[in-house]
């Protein structure tokens, strides 16, 4: 069930496995050194979390297989 939207991206509401859970698909854009992998160097984040800096330091976790903005949740 969508619930709201902001700047065009729907917020929805879903039944999950451990309960109700409200999710965003948007755009993000990291801004860090090295971020894309220049220079020879290893990327900054990862979607297996193997760059050169850790996920969580970006505010992101993975969840069920999936890097997600860890804003707030436990």
């Amino acid at each position: 069930m969508i619930i709201d939207t902001i700047e065009g991206c729907k917020i929805r509401l879903e039944d999950g496995p451990e309960g109700e859970k409200v999710t965003v698909v948007a755009d993000a854009d990291i801004d860090a050194d090295g971020a894309n992998g220049q220079n020879d160097a290893r990327a900054a984040y990862m979607a297996d979390d193997s760059g050169s800096e850790a996920l969580a330091n970006g505010g992101m976790g993975i969840r069920h297989g999936e890097v997600v903005g860890i804003c707030g949740l436990v």
